[in-house]
């Protein structure tokens, strides 16, 4: 689970299982690059690549729900 703020130096990607293909978002503009990686059962990974300035943040929104801040690193 993350549920804390996470650092990103380059690319994180994050793993969220559910029954039904899930909405992934980044909050902020300019901060992360989203991509939808694969999925495997009911486990679903999405990869942030970092492309704003080194400290700068966005929240990562699954089905609407802020789930984690990332920062870039």
């Amino acid at each position: 689970d993350t549920t804390k703020d996470a650092t990103v130096k380059g690319a994180y990607t994050v793993k969220i299982t559910a029954a039904a293909t899930p909405s992934f978002a980044v909050g902020t503009a300019g901060v992360f690059s989203a991509k939808f990686v694969s999925k495997t059962g009911n486990d679903y990974f999405y990869k942030i690549t970092s492309v704003g300035k080194v400290g700068t943040k966005a929240g990562i929104y699954v089905n609407g729900v802020k789930t984690f801040v990332g920062i870039v690193g």
